[in-house]
């Protein structure tokens, strides 16, 4: 997000006239590495995505949705546009996420809860499976839950400071406007130009794409209070291809796989599906062969269907959505067509374009 210009809208009428407002930045629990400006790899602490949250929710001024996923975080403002205006919301949540003066003491008090709080849920033998099932999923971005858990503990508040100065500018970042819309004043795009024009700086998700072949499928039994079993695909693709494509593949693909406690992730370098599982079972075997063009049509229709009820009933996370698309180059409306009206033949010729390769691993939690 470089200018006012880059800002995207859409008008949708919700329940009070209500518009959400979402910013979405290019940081995670699994961004490791950044390029700044285009020549300074950057090492990110692994924790500082969340403790940025914390951070945030504890001195903004507005009541924040904030939701960290593994490369993306989304701090969406709901607005009732009988209490302010758009214009105005928009400026004081760009304020809020790039305007901030880190503070030593409420960084401290942040970190303290933020590590109370992750020794709760650590103990949960399905948290712990889930982010341990990321070093598999998100391999190319070399996550390992160890570095996480260390730099949670380690992290001091130069080095927050230094990876909220490199990595939360407009560069890394975009913003989505859904709901009630109204014209936007000439002197409100002028300040918004303001705010954006004070950084210069680049940052770019690093990583690096290794041979999908080498990847072994794996099986690790974990001791745990609870019982859960954890299946990860993970998908690499032969040469290199477009994140379009690669999403394409995985989201009607993974329709085949018949559980609703299914998580997909796609980014540059990694793509894949984590299945929470009752039993344990292979699920590799439902990729050997290209779906069935039956299969393609309920996945098309039944995917649709669901951006467009996260749409009518749930825009926040149809707005995180969006965003995540967004910051992977990848425009809602091109998506939305595109997947509305390809047909199978040209699916399959996708299929065959991208030779995708999957691995599969699964992670055993057992008392």
């Amino acid at each position: 997000m470089k200018s006012y210009n880059d800002i995207v809208y859409n008008k949708y009428e919700y329940n009070e006239q209500k518009t959400y407002i979402t910013l979405g930045i290019n940081v995670g629990v699994c961004t490791k590495y950044f390029l700044i400006n285009g020549k300074e790899v950057f090492y990110c602490n692994l924790a500082f995505a969340n403790i940025l949250a914390s951070y945030i929710k504890k001195i903004s001024d507005i009541n924040l949705k904030i939701n960290v996923d593994r490369t993306i975080s989304t701090y969406t403002y709901i607005l009732d546009n009988q209490t302010k205006k758009i214009s105005e919301a928009m400026i004081t949540v760009l304020r809020n996420i790039f305007e901030i003066q880190p503070d030593k003491e409420i960084f401290e008090n942040v970190k303290k809860e933020s590590i109370d709080r992750f020794k709760k849920v650590y103990k949960n033998g399905e948290f712990r499976g889930f982010y341990k099932a990321f070093e598999y999923a998100d391999s190319n971005k070399e996550f390992k839950l160890l570095e996480l858990v260390q730099g949670l503990e380690q992290i001091t508040f130069e080095e927050f400071y230094e990876c909220y100065s490199k990595v939360c500018v407009p560069d890394n970042a975009c913003l989505y406007v859904n709901g009630a819309l109204c014209d936007i004043d000439d002197e409100v795009v002028l300040e918004i130009n303001e705010i954006l024009n004070k950084f210069s700086d680049t940052a770019v998700l690093g990583g690096r794409i290794k041979d999908p072949h080498l990847k072994e499928d794996a099986h690790l039994l974990e001791i745990s209070r609870e019982n859960c079993n954890i299946d990860i695909l993970s998908f690499g693709f032969e040469s290199r291809v477009s994140t379009l494509d690669k999403l394409m593949y995985v989201v009607i693909e993974t329709d085949k796989v018949p559980y609703t406690d299914k998580t997909l992730h796609i980014d540059e370098f990694d793509s894949s599906l984590i299945v929470n599982q009752g039993e344990l079972m292979k699920l590799k075997n439902y990729f050997k062969r290209t779906c069935t063009e039956e299969q393609f049509l309920q996945a098309r229709e039944g995917i649709l269907g669901k951006y467009n009820e996260w749409l009518e009933k749930n825009p926040i996370r149809f707005n995180n959505l969006v965003c995540e698309l967004m910051l992977n180059g990848i425009s809602i409306l091109d998506y939305l067509s595109i997947l509305e009206n390809v047909e199978y033949k040209n699916y399959k010729d996708i299929v065959e374009k991208i030779k995708p390769i999957v691995s599969e691993a699964q992670i055993v939690m057992r008392r």
